[in-house]
């Protein structure tokens, strides 16, 4: 029976050496859904570029010790945009970071056609169209998750005027009021 020799990372290794180690603890979640485990906590040593990582577990929580510095910690998630902070680790300390709500790298542009008529095409573009529906019979429409940036939307039907409006800016999580004349 033969055991092997652990390996330990430096910062391991200051810990059972020299104890001169601090913690970083908080809690990171999402804007728009039950997820809280699995967040990406990334922390990176703004002098050495050595970077850490661990996840949150199933509550949004998270722990980690490091060595005494400044760090840049960021919560991360597919999809979503990260939030970052500027933090300094202190010796046999705890620095809490409680992150703000993570948002969707996407929103929402919605609204009504105001046109006598139904059912009335509403396109929003890019520069090309990125998504094209119908409105309902109330004359409602809702383009969901669209990707952050500036849009036109244009409302149009066989026979009648089109008309478009330009510089919609779709923000992460947010919602657009778009209405047709």
């Amino acid at each position: 029976f033969t055991v092997a020799p652990a390996t330990l990372t430096r910062v391991q290794e200051d810990m059972l050496l020299f104890g001169n180690v601090g913690t970083v603890k908080g809690s990171a979640f999402l804007s728009d859904s039950d997820v809280k485990s699995g967040l990406s906590i990334l922390i990176k040593d703004v002098y050495s570029e050595n970077s850490f990582s661990t996840l949150t577990d199933d509550n949004g929580l998270f722990q980690k010790t490091l060595k005494p510095g400044e760090y840049r910690i960021s919560a991360n998630y597919p999809g979503y945009t990260p939030v970052s902070h500027d933090i300094v680790i202190s010796e046999n300390n705890t620095t809490e970071v409680n992150f703000p709500a993570l948002l969707p790298n996407s929103g929402t542009i919605s609204g009504y056609s105001n046109s006598p008529e139904e059912q009335v095409t509403v396109m929003a573009q890019d520069g090309t169209p990125v998504s094209t529906i119908l409105s309902g019979l109330d004359k409602s429409y809702r383009f969901e998750r669209i990707p952050t940036g500036t849009y036109s939307v244009k409302f149009s039907k066989s026979g009648f005027a089109s008309y478009t409006l330009k510089d919609v800016n779709v923000a992460p999580g947010g919602t657009v009021t778009v209405n047709g004349e």
